[in-house]
């Protein structure tokens, strides 16, 4: 089964495993863009070799507008999950030079965040492009709603 996933440039696509096969991921990409559910069909080299060595993903999303919406709302409802299970453990301390926030998490991970941007790879990487908030954004919000109650 195919897992859904954020490019760099903000798409919500489709990827399947990794593929040792080069000819294999291709001849599967082949299928997939013959099928009109599907658009932005791609052949990924992986950037990690695994394993058994150099590998490929195939990335596609699907062809239907309201469908790559569900997508994205899908992906930024796990992001709420996770800030919710994990939120309340993390520290936020104010940095009046920035005007943003230090997130300390309870694995040793610091990213400086405010409503705006995060430094955490997730945010980097796929949220900022995505238009979307990573957990640490979230979570921060959820903070100060608490402290505005509080």
């Amino acid at each position: 089964m195919a897992q859904v996933t954020i490019t760099e440039e903000g798409q919500v696509v489709y990827r399947t495993k990794l593929v040792h096969d080069e000819a294999r991921a291709r001849r599967f990409a082949g299928c997939l863009a013959a099928n009109a559910r599907f658009a932005g069909v791609e052949v990924v080299r992986s950037r990690r070799p695994g394993k058994k060595g150099v590998g490929w993903f195939v990335r596609f999303r699907p062809a239907d507008a309201a469908r790559v919406a569900a997508l994205r709302k899908e992906q930024s409802r796990a992001r709420e999950a996770r800030a919710d299970a994990e939120g309340p453990g993390y520290r936020f301390v104010w940095d009046e030079g920035t005007g943003r926030y230090w997130c300390w998490s309870p694995s040793g991970e610091v990213y400086e965040t405010c409503e705006e941007e995060c430094t955490c790879p997730d945010f980097v990487y796929r949220c900022r492009a995505a238009g979307i908030s990573c957990k640490h954004q979230i979570a921060l919000r959820q903070h100060q709603q608490e402290s505005l109650v509080a």
